[in-house]
């Protein structure tokens, strides 16, 4: 039974109830019973947050005493409409929650409306969300230095992860080129994961031919399910200070195959620093880093 009040508070109402038995009888009843009525309350309201996967989460709460009906959800971006989604009829204190694909959208401002219906009547509530997903981890070599000998070139640095997402598997090594080759005991170098923001130092040794004024490291790692290998140009060439070069190809993780240069620009982080080694007779210089 439904029964509407003018106002609110607390009414004291009496119940009949009238009961007919197999006989054909009847029996009447009275129950007395108090109830309090509230204000008629219809409040709802919008969340939204941004998922890993490249998703935007929005969560309806109904917090006001009514139910609510005929959710439907608009997502625009650019005061285009991006997606359309539909709930079910809220109760008081509940929520529901839908996804909109958002991943073309990092960095861009989106706005969600919902407009439902409580007591026959229409409603609406809109907010705002800057769609923002996690830097990917992505390696870069920094803080380099080169040592030479003749022809052999040895190089220390730091692997570092300027992503916020862990990067896996991470291997750094020389590419074998017609004027540069790797050496024994450092042609590769193994460096396992690189946690986000974290870096872990490396050395490798290399033979260059002539004039060679720089050497490729390639980093190979795994992040967020996708194999990556980047390729950086060490400067060799004695006095240099030129930032290294890089360039960027993303496999994904299962073996299926992409190709390309990075669509982002890349820029270095780090500076090269071309020592040269004096040797002076009875006295030698050897630096060692801690991994």
């Amino acid at each position: 039974m439904t029964v509407s009040f003018d106002n609110p508070g607390m009414k004291s109402l009496t119940v009949y109830v009238l009961v007919q038995g197999e006989n054909g009888d009847t029996e009447a009843y009275e129950y007395p019973v108090s109830i309090e009525v509230s204000e008629l309350n219809v409040n709802a309201d919008l969340s939204v947050t941004t998922d890993d996967n490249k998703s935007t989460a929005v969560e309806f709460t109904n917090y006001g005493n009514v139910n609510v009906s005929d959710i439907e959800l608009t997502a625009t971006a650019d005061e285009e409409t991006i997606a359309q989604k539909y709930l079910f009829e809220t109760e008081p204190d509940t929520s529901r929650s839908v996804a909109f694909d958002t991943g073309g959208l990092n960095g861009e401002e989106v706005t969600v409306t919902a407009t439902y219906t409580a007591q026959e009547e229409t409603y609406t509530t809109t907010t705002t969300h800057v769609v923002d997903y996690p830097l990917a981890g992505e390696m870069r070599l920094t803080s380099i230095e080169t040592t030479q000998s003749g022809s052999g070139v040895t190089i220390q640095g730091d692997s570092a992860n300027i992503g916020n997402t862990d990067a896996e598997s991470v291997l750094v090594s020389v590419e074998d080129t017609d004027n540069v080759s790797p050496t024994s005991p450092l042609g590769d170098y193994y460096i396992g994961t690189v946690e986000a923001g974290e870096f872990s130092t490396f050395e490798l040794t290399a033979e260059v031919e002539g004039a060679t004024s720089s050497v490729p490291v390639e980093i190979r790692y795994i992040v967020d399910n996708d194999r990556v290998t980047t390729t950086q140009l060490v400067d060799v060439s004695p006095g240099s200070s030129s930032a290294v070069r890089s360039s960027q190809t993303t496999d994904t993780a299962t073996g299926q195959e992409s190709s390309g240069e990075s669509g982002l620009p890349l820029t270095s982080i780090s500076t090269v620093l071309a020592v040269l080694v004096v040797s002076i007779v009875g006295f030698g210089i050897y630096r060692w880093r801690n991994p």
